[in-house]
């Protein structure tokens, strides 16, 4: 688990984005044009970038997507010319987000979108204002509410004068919402959250939402009925877009692992495993003669092998490695 850290983001002018981008566009585009050289560009580019601090911040902003448009300039170079041959003007009108699905939406992106697809939740990092990949990280919003995103994690914001959005693309997040006259709304799949300054986790997954409220109240707001529920301190609900359901709290604290710890009682092996999975690559399962034993106690996440084998312990069973990434914990095998 990666140390926690503040990170306030310093908000930059879209023509500066822009002009970030359009550079970013020409350098890739460079290879292709005969008129000019890549070394006169990134010359260029670099008398650019040191114009102005700002000029510098919204390069690097956009070296964290690098990868994505060398991956599409590397694979397709023929329709990379034809679609990164942009300029300053083709960008003028629109903002950086807008700038950015643009690409996606591009020729190229259809073209190239089975080269990068197992890239998971690329876009989605792409067009956030926050995201993590491997490790979780913690950052303070503008209206001072601090969220922590887990690993594999997106959010996208909207502030204004009259609201706070906080939609939640992909991943998991602890929010502690800062008071403020401007209701809170969270934007998930499956429904709409509102809050004024509760304390929550909330997780995001492919056919429901999990909510655990450890202060204050959340209204959730299903999907298709509109039915409207009060979650309040100490309740766990499961969101579909169908209806919800609230869970057992007294099982596993869902937001532990901002602390970097699981926290479980009486909770079935089979289902500790699946959250385990969740911090670890690869398979990870256990033999169907365990999955209903209990777990209970408090394990560190920081190593999840020595997590397996107390487990493994616990139920006097061993754990098998198929390979380094897959893991099963089987009962011992006795003569």
């Amino acid at each position: 688990m990666k140390t926690s850290h503040q990170h306030i983001k310093i908000p930059l002018p879209d023509s500066i984005i822009r002009q970030a981008i359009a550079w970013r566009i020409r350098l890739e585009s460079a290879s292709q044009n005969i008129e000019i050289t890549y070394e006169e560009e990134l010359l260029a580019c670099k008398n650019w970038r040191a114009r102005d601090a700002t000029h510098e911040l919204a390069w690097q902003r956009l070296e964290k997507i690098d990868s994505n448009f060398q991956t599409l300039s590397n694979n397709a170079p023929k329709l990379a010319q034809s679609t990164l041959l942009k300029t300053d003007t083709d960008c003028q009108h629109i903002n950086r987000r807008q700038a950015l699905r643009s690409f996606a939406g591009s020729a190229l992106s259809l073209s190239a979108i089975g080269l990068i697809s197992h890239q998971q939740g690329l876009f989605n990092r792409i067009y956030a204002d926050y995201s993590t990949q491997n490790t979780a990280s913690q950052y303070t919003l503008e209206d001072n509410s601090h969220v922590w995103l887990n690993s594999d994690t997106s959010i996208e914001l909207d502030f204004n004068h009259k609201y706070r959005s906080v939609k939640l693309t992909q991943g998991e997040i602890q929010l502690t919402v800062a008071s403020d006259p401007r209701p809170l709304n969270i934007i998930t799949d499956h429904g709409l959250l509102t809050t004024s300054d509760a304390q929550f986790l909330l997780r995001n997954e492919s056919d429901h939402s999990l909510l655990q409220v450890t202060a204050g109240s959340v209204m959730i707001k299903e999907k298709r009925n509109q039915r409207i529920t009060q979650a309040v301190t100490g309740t766990v609900y499961q969101i579909n877009s169908q209806n919800m359901e609230q869970l057992n709290n007294q099982v596993f604290n869902y937001s532990s692992w901002v602390e970097g710890i699981f926290s479980v009682k009486n909770m079935p092996l089979k289902d500790f495993l699946a959250e385990l999975s969740r911090y670890r690559t690869g398979f990870l399962k256990c033999d169907p003669r365990l999955n209903q034993h209990l777990v209970s106690g408090i394990y560190q996440l920081h190593d999840t092998d020595l997590v397996i084998q107390t487990l493994a312990l616990s139920v006097k069973g061993e754990v098998r490695y198929r390979t380094r990434w897959w893991a099963e914990i089987t009962p011992l095998v006795t003569s």
